[in-house]
């Protein structure tokens, strides 16, 4: 009776978590009422695809804007997108893809209405692909243009006695710039002038274009004013209205449900037996998994990419692999070995390379086997170069009266201390081993490219472009986003119906949690101090 009656309970409790997993899994599935609107909030960092690192994250990410708009699009019960923008973290070409998604929307003739609660140039710049924008009465908006501010520390290593040695193959491969000068070099200072130039027309250009304002009223505005509170742009015509989000809501999708984006991106999807996948590598490469290191970036390993293209490659219902980069570089040895995966996957399927924001010197140098390589206008590349050095603290050890002694049994065992600086032999090294490293770089673009190895050294040595002139250089074959690079995918693999599979895929909290001790697992940290001197970085332009 007793084991009849404890049987009789299992199965209750049972039934009841099965109950509870139903609901819960349900939650993200509800049906849409008849009449909707998309509202999709644009703050905080956007990243390319989840971080993992919270169950609980409400964190926007591209796969789910891409996946809101192309779902949306087509479904007779979105009426409407609505667009909440507030100081979104991203980089300028990440921006404009994803104006480049909203547009595709508003070719539907589904309406598009974006609300400012406080910003800048890029907040404004996202708000023009929409049919009407608003602000906050009291909201104070910076119409200003874009500046490229740096800090430099040498000076500051002087008084601290720590001795920078950094070399670099070319001249405008800057991003040490900053522990080795007190200022901008020339050269440094003429390509942060082209660069934001070229963000600076491209984003006046399509604020004339989509608010129809006449040429040379921006820039006048933007040297004049800076920018203002809302009550201050009724006259301007780059706002439609001045009003709370309430009003505006109320106004615009009267008698509509609201329905948040990253839910509207978790309900069902239709599969298909073919498939493409879309692989993003975002942030610093290193060697070793993926991972964060602590209150900074996050950080691609290159095994954990390489696992992933090795999945892809062996599952028969991917038929093309979209491979996404935005990152600004990192380890030479872990571009090297993702370079290697992605041309071995290139083999079997077809691959197209999508950049983001930036997708520079080791960020460049994974895609170069790509079928064809996308970019935004925006985006930053190619900086074809090397940087390699250390930073020797024996002088600050010994203004606090540390000392440093030891026994070398070869002239080299103790070249990557940074308990001491480099003598002429060591540095010798350093540079034979860069030199090495470079010329490898130029030969792996050279033939992804289809290039000669002294063209591609012609307009590498550091060089930074933005897409649209990596176009007429011949690193990248035309500008477009994520959308249009999976619709390349799709024709190259010769595919009219097909469902988009993104990885990394979203990790449980508690694997997430384990793996930051896996990722810095002191062998890999040793790898990365005795490698990590050689590495691929762009100069780290940040334009706001």
């Amino acid at each position: 009776m007793k084991k009849s009656l404890t049987i009789f309970l299992i199965l209750i409790l049972s039934l009841f978590l099965l109950t509870l997993i139903i609901f819960f899994s349900q939650r993200g599935v509800r049906t849409l009422s008849t009449d909707s609107y998309l509202y999709l909030d644009l703050s905080g960092p956007i990243p390319e695809t989840y971080a993992g690192t919270s169950p609980f994250s409400k964190e926007l990410t591209l796969r789910d804007i891409y996946r809101v708009i192309q779902k949306g699009k087509t479904d007779t019960r979105v009426r409407g997108l609505y667009l909440k923008i507030s100081y979104p973290q991203i980089g300028w070409g990440k921006a404009e893809e994803i104006r480049r998604l909203i547009f595709s929307f508003k070719k539907t003739g589904k309406k598009v209405v974006a609300f400012i609660e406080y910003g800048g140039d890029l907040d404004y710049f996202l708000a023009t692909s929409a049919d009407k924008i608003y602000t906050f009465p009291g909201s104070f908006i910076e119409l200003n243009g874009i500046a490229g501010e740096r800090l430099y520390y040498k000076e500051f290593f002087h008084r601290i006695g720590v001795k920078p040695q950094f070399f670099h193959i070319g001249k405008w491969k800057t991003a040490v710039n900053s522990y080795t000068e007190d200022k901008m070099t020339e050269e440094e200072r003429t390509q942060i002038k082209r660069l934001g130039k070229g963000i600076m027309d491209f984003y006046i250009s399509e604020i004339e274009r989509t608010r129809g304002i006449k040429k040379g009223k921006i820039l006048q505005f933007m040297n004049e004013e800076g920018g203002g509170i809302g009550q201050e742009f009724l006259k301007t015509g780059l706002f439609d209205g001045v009003e709370d989000e309430g009003e505006v809501l109320k106004k615009e999708f009267k008698g509509l449900s609201p329905i948040r984006a990253r839910k509207y991106s978790e309900m069902g999807w239709r599969l298909t037996p073919n498939k493409i996948a879309v692989v993003s590598i975002e942030g610093t490469i290193n060697i070793g998994p993926s991972g964060f290191f602590p209150f900074t970036r996050k950080i691609t390993g290159s095994d954990t990419i390489r696992n992933i293209l090795a999945k892809v490659k062996k599952d028969n219902s991917i038929k093309a692999v979209v491979v996404r980069i935005n990152s600004p570089g990192g380890s030479a040895i872990a571009s090297e070995e993702i370079e290697r995966a992605v041309k071995k996957l290139s083999i079997k399927k077809p691959v197209i390379v999508s950049m983001s924001s930036y997708a520079a010197s080791g960020g460049y140098y994974i895609g170069v086997d790509g079928a064809k390589i996308l970019a935004n206008n925006l985006t930053l590349t190619g900086s074809i170069g090397i940087i390699g050095g250390k930073l020797s603290l024996r002088g600050t050890l010994e203004k606090l009266g540390i000392k440093v002694d030891s026994v070398s049994f070869t002239k080299t065992a103790l070249m990557d201390s940074p308990f001491k600086p480099y003598n002429e032999h060591e540095f010798s090294i350093l540079k034979k081993r860069m030199l090495a490293f470079y010329n490898l770089f130029l030969k792996r673009v050279a033939e992804g490219r289809n290039k000669s190895v002294d063209y591609i050294d012609s307009i590498g040595r550091g060089r930074v472009f933005l897409g649209l002139e990596a176009v007429k250089n011949g690193l990248i074959d035309r500008i477009g986003g994520l959308e249009d690079s999976i619709n390349e995918a799709a024709k190259l693999a010769g595919l009219k119906f097909y469902s988009v599979e993104f990885y990394p895929k979203r990790k449980p909290f508690w694997k997430t949690f384990l793996q930051l001790f896996q990722a810095y697992d002191y062998s890999y940290i040793k790898a990365f101090l005795k490698e990590g001197v050689y590495f691929f970085i762009y100069p780290y332009y940040q334009f706001n």
